[in-house]
Order: C-alpha cells, then structure tokens, then sequence
C-alpha cells in the first residue's frame, strides 16, 4: 500500500511537470478538479478550472509560437495529508528555453488544497505568488524534492 503522498505525487505533481513540459492542455486541466478555485496573487486574479484553462491556453500557445520549451519543478516546505483531503505548500521552479537556448527562470510559493476522488487526487485549491520577484533559487533548494516524502511522515 502506498502512502497517500505518494498517490498525490502520482495523480497531480508528476503530471503537472510532464504535462507542463509538453504544453499538454488537456493532460495539465485533468488533475485539476472542477470545482477548482486559482488564485494569482502577483496578478490580482482569482477564477476557477475553465478560466484558469483559457490563461494557461494562451501561454502554451504563445510558446509553441515563439519555439519556446517550459520546465517546471516543486520544493515542499509543507505537506499535511489525511485521508482524503491535503495541503500542500512550497517553492516553484519555472524555466522557458528560448530556441537559442536561453533560459529563464521563474521562482515563487505555493500553496494548494487536494482532494481524492474516484479518478484519485486533484487540485481545488491552487495558489501562488512570486512575490515580487523576491523568491530566489535558495528558497527553492531549501525546501523538499517531490520524491523526498519522509519529512512529512
């Protein structure tokens, strides 16, 4: 039997990477649940999974324009699960590769609220903030890989 913050990295933090990475619309909307509420601190917006959809559309698809690649990965500083519902909250990671193969990276803090389902975990809370340009590569490094789930046992 796994533990439930294995079955969360399996339904929700691995196919967010995968599916960020590929600019993969329907693979990134599917581990988000319907009645998702997304909140932008840094642009004052705040909407749910179909507006949340049309944002991230318009990002993929101006990449995909420009030839442009995206990465992304997460540091947990928090994570707080029972049995069916979690929080979680940490440090992103985010990069576009231009075609040149200039990068640029990203960082902020998250927070999210999970909930199991029949389909297994999905987001219904999704938060972040990049403060203002304030959270750097150290904040990232401090917090725990995905994989890296025992602190929080």
């Amino acid at each position: 039997m796994t533990h439930p913050l294995e079955d969360i990295n399996r339904d929700v933090w691995l196919p967010f990477r995968r599916s960020f990475a590929a600019l993969d619309l329907d693979g990134f909307i599917d581990f988000h649940a319907p009645d998702l509420v997304r909140v932008e601190v840094g642009a004052r917006w705040i909407g749910g999974r179909d507006e949340y959809a049309t944002r991230v559309k318009r990002g993929f698809d101006y990449a995909t324009e420009r030839g442009d690649s995206f990465a992304i990965d997460f540091r947990f500083t928090t994570r707080i699960v029972a049995d069916s519902a979690a929080f979680e909250r940490g440090v992103y990671c985010s990069s576009i590769i231009a075609p040149d193969g200039g990068e640029r990276l990203f960082f902020g803090r998250f927070n999210t609220v999970s909930r199991r389902t029949d389909a297994g975990w999905r987001l219904n809370l999704d938060q972040d903030d990049d403060e203002g340009g304030t959270v750097d590569a150290a904040a990232f490094e401090a917090g725990h890989a995905i994989g890296d789930i025992a602190p929080f046992i």
